[in-house]
């Protein structure tokens, strides 16, 4: 088995289909392309949350077995684990430009963060400003552990 530059298991024609380049990451990501591809990976893992919560509730018949648990468990993942998604995307911008690195992991917890807070204000038909420091404060979380994972 191929061990690549980072430690995980490369397997044979995987490396092809991956958009991240582990041998040569690539320093060229752009700002939209990579919160693009961050957020996309955020929706793949929550639809596979929602996906196990909803075939198990077709086969176990328990009452907290279902896709709404699990989609709230994996909203949790998400935001938890979100920093690790923006390290993975912009690994090769954080050797070579880390101050771009570091700007781009906050704006991309920050612009996240107050989307999903933009699209609750919405649905409630209640505006209050002061709750995007929450978007501030998450930037700052994904700042802080995008660099512990790098």
């Amino acid at each position: 088995m191929n061990i690549g530059p980072d430690g995980r298991i490369i397997r044979r024609e995987l490396r092809r289909f991956t958009p991240v380049s582990t041998e040569h990451p690539s320093e060229k990501t752009g700002f939209f392309m990579g919160f693009f591809s961050v957020l996309l990976v955020a929706g793949i893992v929550l639809l596979g949350f929602i996906f196990i919560g909803w075939f198990g509730g077709l086969l176990i018949k328990w009452s907290w077995w279902n896709y709404k648990t699990f989609m709230s468990i994996g909203g949790v993942v998400n935001l938890i684990f979100f920093p690790a998604y923006i390290s993975g995307t912009l690994e090769g911008l954080s050797g070579s430009h880390y101050k771009r690195y570091r700007w781009y992991s906050f704006f991309y917890g920050a612009l996240a963060m107050a989307i999903l807070i933009l699209i609750s204000q919405i649905s409630d038909g209640h505006f209050n400003f002061w709750i995007y420091l929450w978007a501030l404060a998450y930037g700052v979380y994904t700042d802080w552990f995008a660099r512990k994972m790098v």
